[in-house]
This record gives structure tokens, sequence and C-alpha cells, in this order.
């Protein structure tokens, strides 16, 4: 069960925090978001 837990669990948090991240770094410098999204 541990080994289940390390195969899913942990990389899902790790795509999931950095996704908070990202979220976070947006919500103090919009500017960021404005440049990513006009790259696209």
């Amino acid at each position: 069960m541990q080994k289940f837990i390390d195969a899913t669990l942990k990389p899902a948090l790790i795509v999931g925090g950095l996704g908070t991240a990202t979220a976070l770094a947006y919500a103090f410098a919009p500017q960021l978001a404005i440049v990513a999204l006009r790259a696209e």
C-alpha cells in the first residue's frame, strides 16, 4: 500500500503544489499572467 501511495499521491501533490504556487504568483504579480497569455 505504501508503494502505491508513493507512486500516485506524491506526484499529484507535487503537481498540485506547482499549480498553487503559479496561481499565487499570478495573484501577487498579475503582469506575469498577462505576459504568459500573450505568448500563446
